[in-house]
């Protein structure tokens, strides 16, 4: 049989191990949980961050297309009929120095484009395999604009500014006016990217 004492002693170790037992309790507490609070912090710290940045990436790109396909929309419609009052000379004068103040907008508008886009879609996505639909129709319809651009800067522009030099007014003009309707299909695809970008995410 145990003794008396031997209870007490048996009820002491019990007790101390329970004691051990809340201790290391407690300690994991103090040792886990403000780390997984900080762990909690870094987290949404890093994620405030990267909203930022989308927020930032998503402004640039709206700026972007609204300066390329905006200043389209005014040159075509506003501009053009108003110049048409003018004699054929200054009309082509004219042109030829809005082309030389427009266009290297439009060369910017076209690399933050495609930096700010990419960007979303490598960052803010994980690559091309998380695109939903109308992000890969955007993609496709913004080149097709940047190829046609391309064909405006190279073809009929610089014949444009070739004849402008030599004082050929009529080739000068012929060629203004297959800028204007290059231009005016860029407004069209302009104003469609628009419309897929804000419809777009509600689709279904």
């Amino acid at each position: 049989m145990h003794s008396f004492s031997d209870s007490r002693r048996v009820g002491f170790l019990l007790s101390h191990v329970k004691l051990q037992r809340r201790d290391l309790t407690f300690t994991l507490e103090l040792v886990y949980f403000p780390y997984q609070t900080s762990m909690g912090k870094t987290q949404r710290t890093s994620e405030g961050k990267l909203y930022m940045t989308m927020a930032i990436a998503v402004a640039l790109h709206l700026v972007a297309a609204i300066v390329w396909v905006g200043g389209m929309f005014f040159a075509v419609f506003v501009l053009r009929p108003s110049a048409g009052a003018l004699e054929p000379g200054d009309r082509l004068a004219l042109w030829d120095r809005v082309f030389a103040r427009f266009f290297p907008w439009v060369w910017a508008s076209i690399v933050l484009l495609l930096a700010s886009g990419y960007f979303m879609i490598f960052v803010g996505r994980g690559g091309f395999a998380n695109l939903p639909i109308y992000i890969h129709l955007m993609q496709g319809i913004g080149w097709l604009m940047m190829l046609i651009y391309l064909h405006l800067w190279f073809v009929p522009y610089a014949r444009f500014k070739a004849a402008l030099a030599l004082g050929e007014g009529p080739v000068a003009a012929t060629n203004l006016n297959k800028i204007r309707w290059i231009v005016t299909a860029n407004i069209a695809f302009g104003l469609i990217n628009a419309i897929i970008g804000v419809s777009g995410k509600y689709w279904g």
